[in-house]
């Protein structure tokens, strides 16, 4: 017997004046939009220890940030009067400096007006009259002067557990906005030192 032949495929011959086909086109991915530092930043909850906000400091430069938030707990700051200042103040006030040397700029949130200031203790809220918290705004500038570029008045004024106490509506907070904007601009026409 005779072994099995195989047939070999015809191939495909290409006909003259046909379309040939051209290979897929590179695509180079548009690079994003450059982040410019001045405008960005990173929030450092102020409750760590030394080597903590040292390590956050480290981190911040590594990031190439411009700008530090800190929320300032005000019924923390002045637990027992205006002007009676505590540890943490002092804490708070070495981390600020800490910043600056750093070259850091950092805007202040300020929220929980302590009890003494308002007309409830429930949740947080800002205290009883503006002018507290204007007062509150001047020892800060006072104390931290340079070390602050900006102050966010009040934080998240728009949720009642951060508003208690006081009625929740525009009007009610642009009377807390006039004194600290108030007392804001005239630490800074005094001193040089825009925020």
């Amino acid at each position: 017997t005779l072994p099995p032949t195989t047939t070999p495929r015809p191939t495909d011959t290409p006909i003259p004046g046909t379309a040939t086909v051209t290979p897929t086109p590179s695509i180079t991915p548009t690079p994003p939009p450059g982040l410019d530092p001045a405008r960005i930043g990173i929030q450092i909850h102020p409750r760590i220890t030394k080597e903590d906000w040292e390590q956050m400091m480290h981190w911040a430069a590594q990031l190439k940030v411009k700008w530090i938030k800190v929320q300032f707990a005000w019924d923390e700051m002045e637990p027992d009067g205006e002007g009676v200042q505590t540890d943490y103040w002092r804490q708070l006030e070495l981390y600020m400096q800490d910043a600056l040397s750093r070259n850091f700029l950092v805007m202040v949130s300020i929220t929980k007006a302590p009890d003494w200031a308002r007309p409830t203790t429930e949740e947080n809220g800002p205290p009883r009259n503006p002018q507290d918290l204007a007062d509150f705004i001047n020892h800060l500038l006072t104390t931290f002067g340079p070390a602050i570029h900006a102050i966010e008045v009040w934080n998240e004024p728009n949720l009642s557990r951060e508003w208690t106490g006081a009625p929740m509506n525009g009007r009610e907070y642009m009377r807390y906005f006039d004194a600290a904007y108030r007392a804001i601009t005239s630490w800074s026409q005094q001193n040089s030192h825009p925020i």
